[in-house]
């Protein structure tokens, strides 16, 4: 290649090098890509040897429909939690709502495709991948532990699943101490969120969680009065809320009321804690 077809570069000795400026990993790239579709992956090298240019490239050209791709350094955190967290607080701002939830017959489709092929019997599949889809509000995560439920509890059986062994299924996950669909780290993070409101937190969840339909904000703060001596003010219990929605737990419900994001969380905040008496 002669040097007229080049595009000059500016010398960088020691700074963070722009994407565009990084030149030869692209069939590197090209291979992570294709691990990632089955694995995690690990790059592996000496210091100054190229690990956070091709991790930073990946990030400004490789984000598609198949990746969200962001990078995080672990220098400034103090823990695994820590870390996670802000992983997750990433990703959630990159992702666009379809990422986020299956729009509701791709969840149907996700639950049938799950479903074929597991030697269950497919006489009730369409009823079945819509209670699924349904139960757990298209999230992808609790979709694919429904199918495993199904898979193992009807596969090879001759027993045919219905909407209700879905419900059942669901109820299981909830109560069960194993925890396989790691519900309770609802309750356990609040300890390292939301530090020493942590407790107030919990309360204003539980009264969330106990009323069966979206609760006002003077209703909200009556009942925290009547839980808690030493109450936050009406400003700190709003920031508290606000906090709690950008987290994913709560979303607003119009005039003034909240309920949690997803049903399933309720469930399980109310098994968790005890509160279904």
């Amino acid at each position: 290649m002669v040097a007229s077809s080049l595009t000059p570069l500016p010398i960088n000795t020691g700074g963070n090098l722009p994407h565009d400026q990084v030149v030869g990993p692209d069939s590197l790239m090209a291979t992570v890509l294709e691990k990632l579709g089955n694995q995690s992956v690990i790059i592996g090298a000496e210091r100054r040897m190229g690990k956070t240019s091709l991790l930073r490239k990946l990030e400004a050209e490789a984000n598609d429909e198949a990746f969200v791709i962001c990078y995080r350094s672990v220098e400034n955190t103090s823990s695994p939690t820590e870390f996670v967290e802000a992983i997750i607080e990433m990703v959630g701002r990159r992702l666009s709502p379809r990422h986020k939830i299956v729009a509701p017959d791709d969840a149907i489709i996700l639950a049938k495709r799950l479903l074929l092929g597991k030697t269950v019997a497919t006489d009730t599949i369409d009823a079945v991948a819509a209670r699924m889809a349904e139960a757990v509000e298209g999230v992808p995560f609790y979709i694919h532990h429904l199918a495993a439920g199904v898979v193992e509890q009807f596969g090879r059986t001759a027993s045919v699943p219905t909407s209700a062994d879905v419900d059942a299924l669901l109820e299981k996950a909830v109560l069960d101490p194993a925890d396989p669909w790691q519900l309770a780290h609802y309750v356990t993070r609040l300890k390292d969120y939301f530090e020493q409101d942590h407790e107030v937190v919990a309360i204003i969840l539980d009264l969330i969680a106990q009323s069966e339909n979206p609760i006002g904000f003077d209703d909200l703060t009556k009942q925290l009065h009547a839980k808690k001596a030493k109450t936050p003010s009406d400003d700190d219990v709003r920031a508290l809320l606000d906090l709690l929605e950008r987290d994913h737990y709560l979303v607003k419900a119009g005039a003034g009321r909240v309920r949690f994001r997803l049903d399933i969380i309720r469930k399980a905040w109310r098994a968790k804690r005890y509160l279904d008496r």
